[in-house]
């Protein structure tokens, strides 16, 4: 039967089907509604998130800065202690060799 065909009165559905269509719009709205607040809630936690990342990778770059600069003093400082034994060595020989001159002049 067509729309154009029922008479002033006439109900396309039965109340009971209105009822029914009503209850699962109005359950469609609640869960819409929850729904949404549940995305607002997610949004402001990966928003939380995104920040504790930055964060952590400001930190990251922080300590992989520091922990370049650690290497290089230890690189330097592995240098400065070799060039340090190489100098005690050298004036250990001098020594050596002063005390062995002021022994041959004490000898003549």
């Amino acid at each position: 039967m067509l729309i154009s065909e029922y008479k002033k009165g006439d109900f396309i559905f039965s109340m009971n089907e209105f009822e029914t269509l009503e209850n699962n719009v109005g359950r469609a709205i609640r869960l819409i509604q929850k729904f949404s607040a549940k995305n607002e809630e997610l949004k402001n936690e990966n928003q939380r998130l995104k920040q504790t990342i930055f964060e952590h990778e400001k930190t990251i770059q922080s300590k992989s800065e520091e922990i370049s600069h650690i290497k290089k003093e230890a690189k330097d400082n592995h240098y400065f202690r070799e060039k340090e034994e190489k100098i005690r060595l050298k004036i250990q020989q001098i020594i050596e060799k002063l005390d062995s001159l002021e022994r041959l002049s004490n000898n003549q």
